[in-house]
């Protein structure tokens, strides 16, 4: 799908990418009809650059907590 959106929308698909320089450089390009094909293909080339590339892990609460972790009920006093 992201394929499909780089070379219909070429500055759509960097602005997914979070890369907003990049979009607004494209989106230049993109506004002649000569620039089209080149910002497509930039596009592209970027969109599948960004698939290959591997995504860091993430932690997560859950991930931090012990299994045979059990809270324990407050008591008022």
């Amino acid at each position: 799908m992201r394929l499909l959106l780089a070379i219909l929308n070429p500055w759509f698909a960097f602005a997914g990418l979070d890369r907003f320089g990049t979009a607004l450089a494209c989106l230049l390009l993109q506004l002649t009809l000569v620039g089209w094909i080149p910002a497509a293909a930039w596009a592209f080339y970027a969109v599948r650059q960004a698939a290959a590339r591997p995504r860091p892990r993430v932690l997560r609460p859950f991930n931090i907590i012990p299994k045979d972790f059990t809270p324990q009920k407050a008591t008022a006093s």
